[in-house]
């Protein structure tokens, strides 16, 4: 069909000094065109030299994306942006199909001056959350950059998730995908919404590009959690903080540097694996589990898969140890699959091992394996003495 319209993307500054826009970007870049000049916004003004239109052949129905502003000094904005792309009409002879959207307007609020492109008729739902494999805008996503890192949370509507569930029934599975790119992704619940899942013997997992994480509701104590804290019956107001981040440039300097001392290969960049309970200012992390925990960790194109021996935690000690771990392939793309009891900083690693003494010997490859995956580590100077 003919090429839809464009919409105005409106851009408040409500901070208190002008501020400069750098680039306006969509995290659906497929689906979605951002066209506009950079320019000076005053503070307490608007512009409206952005645009953003549906690529050409975008299947009629609802579409949504999140739209983000760099400005200043490389500050970040983003605001949720629906578009719906109305089925061709045949009135008049000829197709022109119908294309509504939703104008950006609305402004951040801090004080070094936040331009924040925001639609002026938000969808209700937001971003996509899933529930058994089936997606509903209930999330909110925010992103903001603390200490130079960009973080970015999601946050499902609780009620509109509890009632979900409850069509659901027990057993479910509740994702929270996020496309973007941050240096940390958080997923945020509130207690309340995560007893209910326990009580449903529900699943949650938080997909995004850097890994996946894959946690059962039941190993969340909401009750003695809500205790620790001091909030009592006030579950609504205990939040839940999944979060996923890349390491520190210093933690993959320690990691890198021990793991070459032991002749181990670090192949991925470690994350972060983190969940905290929070009420009133106080936080707790909850670090240990009943049951296994997994973790989905992407392989990068440019590793072979055949040389992942092992997944393994590195403490910021230095100290590391193995977890199980297993190579999958999913849509023509390789993952390592890393259970572990407990959280902290996670890697791959490339650690070969052949101990001299047992060729031959009956157990030969199950030694040299469990060598490369550092379950054991033989008796120094390359020997196991396997007999002894």
């Amino acid at each position: 069909y003919e090429q839809s319209p464009a919409k105005k993307l409106i851009i408040r500054n409500t901070g208190m000094v002008d501020t400069t826009i750098n680039s306006l970007t969509s995290s659906e870049p497929g689906k979605f065109i951002v066209e506009g000049n950079g320019g000076i916004v005053a503070a307490g003004e608007s512009i409206d030299s952005w645009t953003v239109r549906p690529v050409t052949g975008l299947p009629a129905g609802t579409h949504s994306s999140v739209i983000t502003a760099v400005y200043g000094n490389g500050e970040i904005a983003t605001a949720n942006l629906v578009l719906t792309v109305n089925p061709p009409s045949s009135s008049g002879g000829g197709e022109n199909p119908g294309n509504s959207g939703n104008n950006g307007s609305a402004g951040g609020s801090q004080g070094s001056g936040t331009p924040s492109p925001n639609p002026s008729q938000p969808d209700p739902g937001g971003v996509p959350v899933m529930i058994n494999g089936k997606s509903e805008n209930i999330g909110k996503l925010e992103t903001k950059v603390v200490d130079h890192r960009k973080i970015t949370t999601i946050t499902p509507d609780p009620d509109k998730l509890i009632e979900w569930l409850e069509r659901e029934g027990k057993n479910a599975v509740v994702t929270i995908p996020v496309d973007v790119s941050s240096d940390s992704i958080v997923g945020l619940l509130t207690a309340i919404v995560v007893k209910r899942m326990a009580d449903q013997s529900a699943v949650l997992e938080l997909v995004t590009p850097m890994a996946s994480y894959r946690i059962h509701a039941d190993q969340f104590p909401i009750v003695a959690i809500a205790d620790q804290l001091g909030a009592d019956a006030s579950l609504s107001e205990v939040t839940i903080e999944i979060m996923m981040s890349k390491a520190l440039s210093s933690e993959t300097s320690l990691a890198q540097s021990v793991l070459n001392r032991k002749g181990v290969s670090l192949l991925v960049e470690p994350v972060h694996f983190t969940l905290m309970a929070e009420f009133n200012g106080a936080k707790i992390e909850l670090n240990r589990f009943t049951r296994y925990v997994e973790r989905v960790i992407p392989i990068p194109e440019t590793v072979d898969p055949n040389q992942i021996t092992t997944g393994i935690v590195v403490g910021l000690d230095g100290s590391t140890h193995h977890v199980p771990t297993y190579v999958q392939k999913k849509d023509n793309r390789y993952y390592a699959v890393v259970n572990s009891l407990t959280n902290s900083m996670y890697t791959l690693v490339w650690h070969p091992v052949k101990f001299a003494d047992v060729t031959d010997h009956w157990a030969q490859h199950a030694i040299n394996d469990m060598g490369s995956r550092m379950i054991v580590t033989g008796m120094g100077q390359n020997l196991f003495e396997p007999n002894r």
